[in-house]
């Protein structure tokens, strides 16, 4: 998990007593082990800590409290305790306050509180709390300019809004800010672009782009070497390309990347939650439900122990596929049918979950994965099935419109055609299959009229394609 460390200068270190200097000494060498995903770090933290404890002088005291809470905060944070990382982040913020009352050397005071604010905003993305994310994003580009290094802050602003765009499924500007960033490391900073072209790999990947994607992370890689936290972003990133490529050996993919995690004591949290979700999901991939389902049935059960609903809702919705796809081949009646209803069920409570937060295109996809679920279960129309099959289309005609809306703001027809395979074919694919099985001509007219206007909806299919035989459902109510 990257974090940010303010500047070390020589300017005030004559006002700090002799443990504040070892304390800053010391926090210099942690973020050093950090990066390479050293464990040695904990040990200096405890240290630095019990030093710091001891500092009666005000001025120095400030000080130390301010440098220690970036490394003190990212322990919490590893531990998945975002409310204490949030109060080490705070401390520093009350430290700073303080020490603008006796410094006049605001600049120095500036890059410290510049890195809080940055650092407080991944806090805040890590609990799922977008508008904070926002808020301290806002406060750490406004305190950018007045820094030691302008040029570094601002870099890793623009990487700062990047990552909130990409959280928030805006792809284009998350892509135009990763670009705008690795063109200022090519000039400023080279050592940075590993980072950056990876998280342009990952906006791109979501986008659709998985050519693009694939070309960045080879870029990446070379450059990410000794950065345990980047090389895994890149294994999952792959992974998930091969997963949705259907490429041969997407589930070995998935599985190098969680035995990469499971050696990864010092990574970001949220790998050790996907990492656990991307060892079910290669049991699916390998056509095995039952055990996927198993997986998934503890994978669900750990993140609701866990403070991150991101994590809940993404468990879930995996589980249902599952269950779903258990449930089709499960030829005992009230078996099948307890499963599609707890598919269903895990599926309508990461909806729940998901209408709570910033993401619409998450809520827009699940809605489409609900309808999927009523259409595959319900083969015929009759009298119980059809009021469940209207409401099914119903739900899934306004969900893919919010996923043609989203695709159509790319800026290019390619890009479009991307989105639109990644992300938007499957819902209008079942719009209209379930338009034409209700002999709904109004809707399945507009469905092709809006794959006529201009947009490529070649990943689709406007009618039915045969598939194989599922048991008739038909006479169970969902």
């Amino acid at each position: 998990m990257a974090f940010y460390v303010a500047q070390c200068h020589s300017r005030g270190v004559s006002k700090l007593n002799a443990e504040a200097v070892r304390v800053r000494e010391m926090t210099e060498q942690m973020a050093e082990l950090v990066a390479v995903g050293d464990s040695r770090w904990r040990d200096l933290l405890a240290e630095a800590q019990r030093i710091a404890s001891g500092i009666t002088d005000p001025w120095s005291a400030d000080d130390a409290t301010t440098r220690l809470a970036v490394l003190s905060h990212h322990e919490r944070l590893l531990a998945g305790d975002a409310p204490g990382a949030r109060g080490f982040l705070h401390a520093a913020l009350a430290a700073i306050g303080r020490q603008r009352g006796r410094s006049s050397n605001r600049e120095r005071l500036d890059d410290h509180e510049w890195s809080v604010w940055a650092n407080l905003c991944q806090v805040e993305q890590f609990a799922g709390d977008a508008e904070a994310a926002a808020e301290a994003a806002g406060r750490a580009v406004e305190l950018a300019p007045r820094t030691i290094d302008p040029a570094r802050a601002h870099r890793h602003s623009l990487i700062m809004l990047a990552a909130l765009d990409l959280a928030r499924s805006r792809y284009s500007e998350a892509i135009a800010g990763y670009q705008q960033a690795a063109d200022l490391c090519r000039a400023e900073d080279p050592g940075e672009l590993g980072v950056v072209l990876l998280g342009l790999a990952q906006a791109q990947m979501q986008a659709g782009s998985l050519e693009a994607a694939t070309v960045n992370l080879d870029r990446a890689e070379p450059l990410l070497a000794g950065n345990a936290e980047g090389l895994a972003g890149l294994q999952q990133a792959r992974a998930f390309i091969a997963m949705v490529s259907r490429t041969p050996g997407a589930a070995d993919e998935m599985r190098a990347y969680a035995a990469r995690v499971g050696v990864g004591s010092e990574l970001n949290p949220l790998h050790r939650g996907q990492a656990r979700q991307a060892y079910a999901h290669a049991e699916h991939i390998d056509g095995d439900p039952a055990e996927a389902k198993r997986h998934f049935d503890r994978v669900v059960a750990r993140a609701r122990t866990e403070n991150d609903p991101t994590a809940l809702a993404d468990a879930l919705i995996r589980s249902s596929a599952a269950t779903q796809d258990l449930a089709l081949v499960t030829t005992d009646p009230t078996t099948a049918t307890g499963l599609h209803r707890a598919a269903l069920s895990l599926a309508t409570e990461a909806r729940d979950i998901v209408a709570g937060q910033d993401r619409p295109m998450k809520l827009a996809s699940i809605e489409v994965t609900l309808a999927d679920y009523v259409s595959q279960w319900h083969q015929t129309v009759d009298g119980i099935s059809l009021p469940l099959l209207r409401a099914a289309l119903s739900r899934v005609d306004v969900a893919a419109a919010e996923l043609r809306a989203v695709a159509l703001r790319a800026e290019t027809a390619a890009a479009r055609r991307d989105f639109a395979g990644l992300h938007a074919a499957h819902g209008f694919d079942v719009a209209c299959e379930l338009a034409f099985r209700l002999g709904d001509k109004e809707t399945l007219s507009r469905l092709i009229n809006d794959r006529a206007a201009g947009y490529d909806w070649r990943a689709a299919r406007v009618t039915p394609e045969p598939t194989d035989p599922v048991p008739d459902r038909s006479t169970v109510e969902s």
